[in-house]
């Protein structure tokens, strides 16, 4: 989530008190942020905030929290449902910026709205080039998000699955199941899928940047017999996977884990292996 942070003694409900609407304007974005309102005890404070850019108008709280002693974090309203758009982030930038009129002493972090804050500090004549730019790298970002959003309805979520699970319950059919461990960008296990629509896939991916990508081209590709989870396969084995059920295990590239320091991540271990042979049927094949 867009988000900063601002370092200064004055809690959300005096920004509140203090906060008197404001328009500002960036080419062909407009920003509103009206009088606020909040909690008395000072934790916390929403600020309506319209915002209007290529003929698109949003609506939106802008949420200020106490984070910790003299440190507010100001994002969006987890509750608001709305774009995150180029306008949208440089909205939090902007009325970041703008809280520090209120405390001499106040310091802006800019949290991972560096490039909206240096927008905000440029020459106007400058700003209309970085707007295009930012609103290229975002529009190819938010893309990208689409895409994993669309591959949800394949990602199996540890939290939302049931003891014991069923294959037929997953796949929706009895077909084989074979299952693929750390299959990174999933550029085998994808076209395995492909192949065999006759089979049912299940990756396990363990690194958060890799399960993204893969999520990514799940959605890009016409294959639905494949379905991922992102946790820690020695768990998953271990409570997860039913009893001589799989037909096929790979794990192609395991990491090596060679430092004496880092032995308790390695994934090979008597238990793990014990496990693999349990969720294998009779002519289960362990790759």
């Amino acid at each position: 989530m867009p988000h900063a942070f601002v370092n200064t003694r004055i809690n959300p409900f005096d920004l509140v008190l203090k906060w008197q609407e404001k328009t500002f304007h960036v080419e062909d974005i407009l920003i509103k942020v009206q009088k606020g309102f909040g909690r008395p005890d000072g934790s916390c404070s929403l600020f309506p905030c319209f915002v209007i850019e290529r003929h698109k108008k949003q609506f939106f709280y802008v949420e200020i929290r106490q984070k910790g002693k003299n440190r507010l974090v100001i994002h969006l309203d987890p509750a608001t449902l709305v774009a995150r758009t180029v306008g949208v982030r440089l909205a939090l930038a902007w009325f970041s910026q703008n809280l520090i009129n209120y405390d001499k002493n106040a310091q802006v972090d800019r949290g991972n709205l560096d490039e909206y804050f240096e927008l905000l500090n440029q020459e106007p004549q400058l700003q209309a080039a970085e707007l295009n730019r930012l609103q290229k790298k975002l529009s190819s970002m938010m893309r990208m998000a689409d895409l994993r959003c669309q591959a949800e309805k394949f990602n199996l979520s540890i939290e939302n699955l049931e003891l014991p699970i069923t294959w037929q319950e997953i796949f929706g059919n009895n077909n084989q199941v074979e299952i693929e461990i750390g299959p990174g960008k999933g550029k085998f296990i994808l076209n395995e899928a492909k192949n065999h629509p006759d089979k049912n896939y299940l990756a396990i991916e363990w690194a958060g940047r890799y399960f993204k990508i893969l999520l990514e081209r799940l959605s890009k590709s016409e294959v639905t017999n494949l379905r991922l989870i992102h946790g820690d396969a020695r768990i998953i084995f271990r409570d997860w996977i039913p009893q001589a059920s799989v037909s096929k295990i790979s794990i192609l590239y395991p990491d090596p884990w060679w430092k004496k320091k880092h032995q308790k991540h390695k994934l090979f271990s008597t238990e793990f292996l014990l496990n693999l042979e349990k969720s294998l049927n009779s002519n289960g094949i362990f790759l």
